[in-house]
Parts: C-alpha cells; structure tokens; sequence
C-alpha cells in the first residue's frame, strides 16, 4: 500500500504540477469560477480534500524518512478539507487572494508541485517504502533494508 500511495501522490503531483505551468490562465479562471459558486464550491472541494486526505494518513502513518513527505500532503489535505466544510468563508477568501496574483506565481507554484511530484517517485522507484507483503511482515513495522 505505501508504493501504491507513493505511485499515485507522485504521479498526481507531477501531472498537476505541469498543468499548472502550462495552463496558468485556466487555473485562474477555474479559481474565480469557484469564488463565484460559493459556498457550493467549498462543500464538494472540502468533501474531495478531507476524503482524499483521511484515506492517505490513514493508509501511510510514516512520520520519518522520505515517506514524511506523503503523510505530510495527506494531513494539509485533511485540514484544508475540515476548514473548507466548516468554514467556507476561509476558501472565498483564499479564493480572492489567488486572483489578485500574477501567472507567474501559478506557474512557481507549479514548479514546486512537479519537484515534490518527482522526488516522491524517485523514492517510490528507489523502493524508499517497503513492500510489507513481498517482506513477510504484514501488520508489522518492517525495517528498511
């Protein structure tokens, strides 16, 4: 389950990543879309965050090592989900902060999201995070080799 989380992570981050390179405006647009549907917007972004979020601490409790990485996206996705369902007024707000920056920033933000992608699945194909079933000790910590 950890390559599996690190595979999907990684490859989502590298996707996403370029895509907010490549298409800054349409992110942009798509940010003021969402200010526009509030709070509508913040129910189903919320529910994706927290959903998205609970399921990878859930399934990757690693609080050391490259793995911390993984863990650390899975808890910022579960707050942001909890802040969103709780307190839409947080996301208009963060919202109408995106618009006022240039494409610049997007395409920074971008750049910061592919590099995470790839060192994350640098680590998933440097087998950084055990195969419990393939090392006999399923259910049990597993000592890296």
């Amino acid at each position: 389950m950890d390559q599996a989380l690190a595979f999907m992570i990684g490859t989502i981050a590298v996707i996403a990543g370029l895509s907010l390179i490549v298409r800054a405006p349409d992110w942009l647009m798509w940010m003021k879309h969402l200010r526009q549907t509030m709070p509508t917007s913040a129910l189903w972004l919320g529910y994706f965050h927290l959903m998205l979020g609970a399921f990878i601490v859930g399934f990757h409790p690693k609080w050391q090592g490259l793995p911390l990485i993984i863990t650390l996206i899975g808890v910022k996705a579960t707050l942001e989900g909890i802040l969103y369902l709780i307190f839409p007024n947080v996301l208009e707000a963060l919202l109408g902060w995106y618009e006022t920056l240039p494409l610049v920033w997007f395409r920074c933000a971008g750049l910061l999201t592919l590099i995470i992608g790839l060192v994350v699945l640098m680590g998933w194909r440097g087998q950084e995070w055990p195969d419990r079933a393939s090392n006999n000790c399923f259910y049990q910590e597993c000592a890296i080799a």
